[in-house]
């Protein structure tokens, strides 16, 4: 352990307050103490710790053995606060205070209530030290095992730097009993708490801000419904820490957005039900636990079943047909046959020379490119439906169809009888069309426009 520094008495309204001469009585700790009040315990001893709050004998193999559970170092090794794991470091230090029986030396009492030191960042350092004079000078032992086996218990939990940063303000945990140092557990906690939340206005502001964007937490999470919701708890517990708690309703509001973002739309549309039934028709089930224990329970299910994410039936059917567009190839390398059972024998030089890069050109061309967009405008009234442009003769045909607008008409090099997309143009009178001709009918509209603007 580090030297110690220079004998430090307490302050003198402490030590007024808590002379030797005045004995201070502890309240009783454990659960399983009768003798004040004469009835019976509903518990057993919940721990070897637990079974009396008397001074624990160290000389004998029991007493060794509690010594040595005591101060050995908590499950994340070297810890150092900056992993991302404060919380469960703090959780699992609650864990080892209950089954030690350090309660007691980690509740400060103002005014008659009670702050628990981990979950509690607004005690200040004097506040804590105030309270580890009163037990460290009563008459009661016990304390004051349990606060050493904490501070070394503490001490080799974590890592060398945050160690030394502690260190350097030892001041702040060791106090001065009858003109011994004593390293206390509870101050050296409250020191590495400090030291974690150094600025507990901003600490705060931030988890507030981070509360408020769940959507981004949720691409965070890469969709994972479980590691979204741990999130949210560690914020609210480390926000509860300082003394502050989000407002329910908000919190609810900022739930559902960010449940919204998750990528299943299964899940989003029953989170949105769910919302729109709290909203609307005021819901009563509204508490966010159950909530988020109703996500987590449908995302395990939609996980197990390897449907979490995956597209509908729908989604699935328009993907392939997006898919086949992309994919499209003429036959022969140069023209749209719709039919293959007819094929078409004539062909022109012009086509005969795209036949080795024909596939690119066609992926190249567009016919709904801005400068392509006077070919859709049709004649004016009494205009004739034959223009000449260029030195090239542009004739209006009504086989083709605008995939945007779906307005019929387009100016193109070759006369409207020999339009490849007539025979594929589905009458305007029929109540209902085939998907395969109108995708049939748009390529083919658009490889013809494709070929006009090479002739």
């Amino acid at each position: 352990m580090p030297p110690r520094p220079v004998n430090r008495a307490p302050p003198a309204a402490v030590q007024a307050a808590i002379e030797p001469t005045e004995e201070i009585l502890l309240p009783p700790t454990d659960v399983n103490t009768t003798e004040s009040t004469g009835q019976a315990s509903l518990l057993p001893a919940l721990s070897p710790a637990h079974v009396n709050d008397g001074v624990i004998n160290y000389s004998t193999s029991d007493g060794m053995k509690l010594y040595n559970v005591s101060i050995a170092p908590l499950p994340i090794k070297e810890f150092e606060g900056n992993g991302g794991n404060t919380q469960t470091w703090i959780n699992d230090l609650i864990e080892r205070s209950e089954a030690m029986n350090w309660t007691f030396i980690l509740t400060v009492i103002i005014n008659g209530v009670g702050f628990f030191i981990p979950r509690c960042l607004t005690l200040t350092i004097q506040q804590v030290q105030t309270h580890s004079l009163a037990y460290l000078y009563a008459s009661n032992g016990r304390p004051k095992q349990n606060s050493a086996v904490l501070f070394r218990c503490l001490y080799a939990s974590i890592g060398p730097r945050l160690r030394t940063k502690i260190c350097n303000r030892r001041s702040d945990y060791i106090i001065n009993v009858q003109g011994q140092e004593f390293a206390d557990g509870a101050c050296f906690l409250r020191a590495i708490l400090q030291h974690l939340y150094i600025d507990t206005p901003s600490t705060a502001y931030f988890k507030r801000s981070q509360l408020s964007d769940l959507p981004a937490i949720m691409k965070l999470a890469e969709g994972s419904i479980n590691n979204f919701n741990e999130r949210i708890r560690t914020l609210l517990n480390e926000l509860a820490s300082v003394g502050q708690v989000m407002n329910n309703e908000d919190l609810l509001i900022n739930l559902m957005k960010g449940y919204e973002a998750a990528p299943d739309k299964l899940f989003v549309k029953q989170m949105q039900d769910k919302h729109n039934r709290i909203m609307y028709y005021n819901d009563p089930d509204r508490d966010m636990e159950q909530i988020m224990r109703f996500a987590e329970h449908f995302w395990t299910d939609r996980t197990n079943n390897s449907a979490w994410g995956k597209p509908s039936h729908e989604e699935q059917q328009l993907l392939a047909l997006t898919a086949q567009i992309k994919n499209f190839k003429p036959n022969n390398g140069s023209t749209w046959k719709q039919n293959p059972s007819k094929s078409t024998t004539s062909s022109t030089p012009s086509r005969a020379s795209q036949k080795n890069n024909g596939n690119k050109a066609y992926a190249r061309f567009d016919p709904y490119a801005a400068d392509q967009a006077w070919k859709w405008v049709p004649p004016r009234s009494g205009e004739g439906k034959t223009k000449t442009l260029k030195n090239k003769t542009f004739h209006w045909c009504l086989n083709h169809q605008h995939r945007d607008t779906k307005k019929r008409g387009m100016w193109v090099a070759h006369e409207p009888s020999k339009c490849k997309a007539k025979s594929s143009t589905v009458s305007q009178n029929e109540a209902t069309r085939d998907n395969s001709t109108s995708t049939g009918t748009a390529m083919a509209s658009i490889i013809n426009a494709y070929e006009d603007s090479q002739e």
